[in-house]
């Protein structure tokens, strides 16, 4: 069964330095200056973060074992209401 990839916007960031908020703050900053507007999710490889759920700020940061490590695809998905 294959793990299809949604649309969206790919960010990689290789700094050990940073944590995975740190990286993932920095992109939805680089996204909202070249789109306009604001991701709803990120997609991470299934090892940087315990399960799937998580938030950073108001990104729900979701598992996905075909995404890279340190690779972070962002999404506006639609959600009930919008």
């Amino acid at each position: 069964m294959a793990n299809n990839l949604p649309s969206g916007w790919m960010w990689s960031d290789h700094d050990p330095a940073k944590s995975i908020e740190e990286k993932i703050k920095q992109a939805v900053q680089r996204y909202h200056a070249k789109f306009g507007q604001l991701p709803n999710t990120c997609y991470v490889n299934q090892r940087a973060i315990d399960s799937d759920g998580q938030q950073v700020g108001e990104i729900r940061v979701v598992r996905m074992p075909n995404i890279l490590p340190n690779h972070f695809l962002f999404t506006k998905e639609e959600t009930d209401g919008r």
